[in-house]
């Protein structure tokens, strides 16, 4: 192995060093919840449990499978969004 050789293979495992730091990422308000225990008797939840043979304490609210059981909550608008924190971990661990 030539001098050349040896110097690529070191910067090529610093590089590598390097890209494997952690990082953090905190999704605040990230609107991720299991069923709260108030809806858990409305039929749009029953039925989407039972598609999923969970029970509905198991599964995330998710606005687009339980808009009608969500309609009068408390921050209607912030709550049931798992897409949010799904595309957001996608687009954090991909690679750029």
């Amino acid at each position: 192995m030539t001098v050349l050789q040896n110097q690529a293979g070191m910067n090529l495992r610093n590089k590598l060093k390097w890209q494997t730091r952690m990082v953090s990422v905190i999704l605040s308000e990230s609107a991720l919840e299991l069923i709260p225990y108030d809806l858990e008797s409305h039929p749009s939840i029953i039925s989407h449990a039972r598609k999923l043979g969970k029970h509905p304490s198991e599964i995330l609210l998710d606005n687009s499978w339980h808009f009608a059981a969500m309609k009068g909550i408390i921050n209607e608008l912030k709550r049931g969004r798992p897409d949010l924190v799904h595309f957001s971990i996608l687009e954090a661990t991909t690679i750029p």
